[in-house]
């Protein structure tokens, strides 16, 4: 509970649209993304799971139109790529995954995975 605690008072220093990809975003699986960069190129991005309820936090840097996040706030760990596409479209690229809120990620074989498509809502 204290780590959510911090991240709710760490991200609004953070959550300004300095970046381009700022915004709220879908996957098509359904789940919705709050992305948000920081002018030093700084990422947070909130994922919320309407079927399960579940919110996950990332955090990393974005290098071009390439964004690496790793998890901030959950259970387990999750190392992605969120690819932008375009200033509207892109992919989330699952590089490592252990489980997260005790549900087994993919066979580690199989990663890197493309987990997503994504378009962003506004």
């Amino acid at each position: 509970m204290k780590r959510l605690l911090l991240m709710l008072l760490f991200i609004p220093s953070l959550a300004f649209a300095a970046g381009p990809y700022d915004g709220i975003w879908q996957t098509s699986q359904g789940d919705f993304q709050s992305i948000h960069e920081s002018e030093d190129a700084t990422m947070i991005m909130m994922e919320f799971d309407p079927s399960d309820l579940n919110i996950i936090a990332l955090i990393g840097s974005r290098s071009g139109s390439v964004a690496d996040l790793s998890l901030a706030l959950g259970s387990g760990y999750i190392r992605i790529n969120l690819v932008f596409d375009t200033l509207t479209t892109g992919r989330v690229l699952i590089l490592e995954c252990t489980n997260i809120f005790g549900n087994p990620c993919f066979n580690p074989t199989l990663l890197p995975i493309q987990a997503s498509t994504m378009n962003k809502v506004f």
